[in-house]
């Protein structure tokens, strides 16, 4: 498949950044974005924050027995929240982990003035949002050829029930 071919199926560049967000989707979703600030941080430090984050996230009222309702609201919201702190630790995260540190670490460095640094910088998250478009990308056609080989598959079925149905007008017809 060409790169036309490939920007067909994903439907241009939206498409994969489309693709993309559905890779990641609970990033841009639950994980809250980093303050601004001078300090350099590391991939671990995000995650940190993240997760510190999230246990001071506020739930819903835990209710009362005559509230079940409440109570039920109250328990998945803490179920959630500790999921996704597992999720973290666990490193599901690590790639937008990554990406926020960058995006952060850009804008450190030049609040600083360091810029060769922050220039540095923002050359690995180019790199790193290059290797995820083409990971969509190549994930979109991946998608595209199951589809495709599930639709031979029914093509081949068709063709032989024909094939069948053939033999049969032949066979009646003699």
């Amino acid at each position: 498949m060409n790169i036309l071919d490939a920007e067909n199926v994903a439907g241009g560049m939206k498409g994969l950044l489309g693709l993309l967000l559905l890779v990641f989707p609970l990033s841009a979703q639950i994980l809250p974005s980093l303050p601004p600030s001078d300090r350099v941080l590391s991939r671990e430090e995000v995650k940190n924050f993240w997760i510190h984050h999230l246990r001071r996230s506020p739930l819903p009222p835990r209710g009362n027995g005559l509230h079940p309702e409440k109570q039920q609201r109250h328990a998945a919201a803490k179920e959630a929240i500790l999921r996704q702190i597992a999720r973290i630790h666990l490193g599901h995260f690590d790639i937008q982990a990554r990406l926020a540190q960058l995006e952060h670490n850009v804008e450190a460095h030049e609040r600083r003035g360091e810029t060769d640094l922050a220039e540095t910088t923002e050359i690995c998250l180019f790199r790193l949002r290059e290797h995820l478009l083409n990971l969509a990308r190549l994930e979109a056609e991946i998608e595209l050829a199951r589809k495709l080989d599930d639709h031979l598959d029914r093509i081949d079925a068709l063709e032989s029930q024909i094939d069948t149905l053939r033999q049969q007008i032949q066979a009646d017809c003699h």
